[in-house]
């Protein structure tokens, strides 16, 4: 078993390696579900970067990481809204194949520019420092405290831009927590499951609010002839969340 001080290192380097794997198989079969994997692991390896950004005089060029993450971003926007308009029944089905059709451009795209970005992925796996020990026990606390009470703003201002925030801070956090040891996450006064099951909940509002801004971003809500039963989806999704959660603290 690895030592203590190895984790954050081990953890950095299992999920880069996560990231290359998920660009070959996707190379192989185009599968968008790649991409989705791709960017947890990306998300993953920054929050723990993070953490050592702030306890440590160290600064990671992460902008090459970034660029990936938004690309293959861009190709699960346009998936998820694709299924979201055909779970619904929208019409004119036009649309959503238009949708697919820039999809799969996008994926052609990507699949090209894979031995590049698997190059990068790797040399920053390789010859970058991850291998600093994890804080003490007072700054990892510090630090969760500090995302806790951040979330807890965004929460409490029941915006949707808000609540979007909310959500990638309790990831990130989430994020963090995973890498401790169980004597450090014994003694942190964490809400866990409440944190993951909000995350989750959070996510499926997440999905309706991200689709309705993509649709009249691009125009084409105008179009749909289910954007009423989109609009009413995600205010009750809304709603929900605020009134499970009237007075929802992490702190």
């Amino acid at each position: 078993m690895k030592k203590t001080q190895d984790k954050p290192a081990a953890f950095i380097s299992t999920h880069l390696k996560s990231v290359e794997q998920q660009l070959a198989d996707f190379k192989v079969d185009g599968d968008p579900e790649h991409l989705h994997l791709l960017r947890v692991a990306i998300k993953k390896v920054k929050a723990i970067l993070d953490l050592l950004e702030v306890n440590y005089d160290v600064n990671y060029d992460t902008k090459k990481l970034q660029k990936l993450f938004n690309k293959a971003g861009k190709i699960r926007e346009l998936q998820l809204n694709a299924l979201l308009l055909k779970k619904h029944h929208c019409h004119p089905e036009s649309l959503i194949e238009e949708l697919e059709f820039v999809q799969y451009a996008l994926q052609e795209k990507l699949v090209k520019g894979i031995p590049g970005y698997s190059k990068g992925v790797k040399k920053f796996r390789k010859e970058t420092d991850f291998s600093f020990p994890l804080p003490a026990f007072n700054k990892i606390e510090k630090y969760l405290a500090k995302k806790k009470r951040k979330a807890d703003r965004n929460f409490d201002a029941h915006t949707r831009s808000g609540m979007h925030s909310f959500r990638m801070k309790i990831k990130s956090l989430l994020f963090v927590y995973s890498v401790l040891p169980n004597k450090i996450k014994n003694k942190l006064d964490l809400p866990i499951e409440l944190l993951q099951d909000l995350q989750e909940e959070v996510g499926a509002w997440h999905d309706a609010w991200a689709a309705i801004q993509f649709l009249q971003h691009k125009k084409i809500d105008q179009q749909l002839n289910c954007m009423e039963v989109l609009y009413q989806l995600e205010a009750n999704q809304f709603g929900i969340l605020l009134s499970k959660y009237p007075d929802m603290r992490l702190n």
